[in-house]
C-alpha cells in the first residue's frame, strides 16, 4: 500500500486542454462532474445497503471514499481552470466563514484553521 502525505486536493491538470476555448474546458469539467457525482451517488447507496456486520462493509466504504475524493478532485481541477491559487483560498476563506458563522464548525476545526493562517 502506498501512503502519501496528505497534500489536500491535487487538481488532475491533465485533464485540462489549454488549446480549446474556456467554455469548452468549463463544460467537459462539468460533465467529469457529473460523471464524479453519479458513480459516489451509486458508492453511498452501496455502503448505505451493506449489513454493518458483513466483511463488504469496509470495501463499501472504501469505494465511497475513493469517488468522493474523486468529485472533490475534479472540482478542484475545474477551479484551477477558473482562477488563480490566491482567487481559490479567498473564496475557500469566505466559506469557511460563512460555515463558522452557521456553525457548522467543532471548535478543533477552528483551531486548525487559525494555525494554519498563522
Amino acid at each position: 500500500m502506498i501512503v502519501l502525505k496528505d497534500k489536500g486536493v491535487v487538481p488532475c491538470l491533465g485533464l485540462v486542454d489549454d488549446t480549446q476555448p474556456i467554455d469548452s474546458q468549463i463544460e467537459r469539467m462539468m460533465e467529469k462532474i457529473n460523471e464524479e457525482y453519479s458513480e459516489l451517488y451509486i458508492a453511498v447507496r452501496d455502503y448505505q445497503d451493506t449489513p454493518d456486520n458483513v466483511p463488504q462493509k469496509g470495501k463499501t466504504l472504501e469505494h465511497l471514499l475513493e469517488e468522493a475524493v474523486d468529485l472533490q478532485t475534479v472540482v478542484e481541477t475545474l477551479m484551477q481552470i477558473l482562477a488563480t491559487e490566491k482567487e481559490i483560498k479567498l473564496e475557500k476563506a469566505k466559506v469557511f466563514l460563512k460555515n463558522e458563522i452557521r456553525g457548522y464548525h467543532t471548535d478543533e476545526q477552528k483551531e486548525a484553521e487559525e494555525k494554519a493562517n498563522d
